[in-house]
C-alpha cells in the first residue's frame, strides 16, 4: 500500500520508474501506456477515486494476480484488474519487476510456487518474531505465508 494523499491529480508523478520505463500519456485520456524499451506492458486508467490496470493475462498471472476480467471485444483481449484505490500500487509495482527482470513464468513453474516449500532457514528471534530465508530464491524475510520475492508459498 501506499500513501492516502495520492489522487488523480498526482498519482503518475508519485510513481517511481527504473530506468526504461516510459509513461505515455494520451490527451484527451486519462490514460497512460506504460513501456519498457519501447515494449508496452501495462495500461492505467485513472477514474476519480481508482484506477483499472490493463494487461496481458499471462504477466498478471505471472505475478500472481487471478481476479481480472478478460475484454473478449479488444483485439489482444487484455486482463483488467478494476477499481484499484490510489494508494495501492502492489500489483503495478509488481508488473515492473516482473517485466524489468525479464521472468515469464510458465503454469508448471505456477503451480509449483503454490506447492509448499520448506524455508531454507528457519531462525526464532527473541522478539517471538520468526525470520525465514525463502528455499527457492534465498530472500530473507519476517514471518509471512509467502516468500514477498518470488511469491513460493512457506512450509511450516
Amino acid at each position: 500500500m501506499g500513501d492516502e494523499s495520492i489522487n488523480k491529480e498526482n498519482f503518475i508523478d508519485s510513481l517511481v520508474l527504473p530506468a526504461g520505463i516510459q509513461p505515455k500519456h494520451f490527451e484527451g485520456m486519462n490514460r497512460y501506456h506504460f513501456k519498457y524499451y519501447g515494449d508496452g506492458f501495462v495500461v492505467l486508467d485513472l477514474q476519480n477515486n481508482y484506477y483499472h490496470l490493463r494487461a496481458k493475462e499471462e504477466y498478471l498471472r505471472g505475478v500472481f494476480v487471478f481476479d481480472y476480467e478478460i475484454d473478449k471485444n479488444h483485439p489482444s483481449k487484455p486482463a483488467t484488474v478494476r477499481c484499484i484505490p490510489y494508494n495501492n500500487t502492489d500489483v503495478f509495482y509488481r508488473l515492473v519487476s516482473y517485466i524489468t527482470h525479464g521472468k515469464i513464468y510458465d503454469p508448471q513453474e505456477i503451480s509449483d510456487i503454490n506447492r509448499p516449500m520448506r524455508p531454507k532457514s528457519k531462525v526464532r528471534k527473541p522478539d517471538g518474531t520468526v525470520k525465514y530465508t525463502c528455499g527457492r530464491c534465498n530472500t530473507a524475510f519476517i514471518s509471512s505465508p509467502r516468500c514477498p520475492e518470488c511469491g513460493q508459498v512457506v512450509k511450516e
